[in-house]
């Protein structure tokens, strides 16, 4: 079933569920249906983000963080621990009912280390994202809305400087992105087909017609 109900009253009209859909709806292409207070859509879950999920998808980014961060200082605290006691490492290490793979200390310590880059990059990503919507929270806006506003802000500044290279372009999307093909699967996946009652005419429907108002 679609995320958005049809609604006499919202005063917009998608054409492609050729019905009404309520303010700020906007028609996912990935998914094939309106989704109401639409924020983005998230291709590593396969699903929109809307008004029916924003929050579990936010409960998810927080508890993926948590996990992230625990995990890292318990690596954290295990390498410090192996460093700091070399013999007991060793004496854990060579049993063979506990540790089967035969590592040795400095084996163990490596594939610590790595662990923990590995954790820290994961780290770096997931975080990014959690603070981006926290930001987008507290200024009470969408993902999308978001980077329709600033590629509104990146074209303004283009007719004043008298025009960008490409290169400049594609630098200030990923800028506005936050966090690269993450959140602009968001904008790459779904163009904005949603149209308000008499705009069925307006060619530019992908962004001016899809911004919320």
């Amino acid at each position: 079933d679609d995320d958005d109900d049809d609604d006499d009253e919202a005063g917009l009209f998608c054409q492609l569920c050729d019905r009404n859909v309520h303010a700020g709806s906007k028609h996912c292409r990935a998914c094939d249906k309106c989704v109401a207070h639409f924020d983005h859509h998230c291709k590593w879950l396969n699903n929109c983000v809307g008004a029916r999920n924003y929050h579990s998808f936010f409960a998810l980014v927080a508890v993926v963080l948590w996990q992230v961060c625990g995990q890292m200082c318990a690596g954290a605290w295990l390498l410090a621990w192996v460093t700091r006691n070399p013999a007991d490492a060793d004496a854990l290490l060579d049993d063979d009912d506990r540790f089967p793979s035969h590592l040795t200390r400095l084996e163990f310590q490596a594939a610590l280390a790595a662990y923990l880059l590995l954790c820290v990059c994961l780290g770096y990503l997931v975080g990014d994202l959690f603070a981006f919507h926290v930001l987008l929270i507290r200024r009470g806006m969408t993902t999308y809305e978001y980077i329709v506003s600033r590629r509104d802000e990146e074209a303004a500044a283009e007719d004043g400087r008298g025009g960008r290279d490409g290169a400049g372009v594609r630098r200030a999307h990923w800028k506005a992105a936050k966090g690269g093909d993450v959140l602009r699967c968001g904008c790459s996946w779904c163009g904005g087909n949603r149209v308000g009652v008499g705009d069925e005419d307006d060619g530019d429907g992908d962004a001016r017609g899809s911004a919320t108002g």
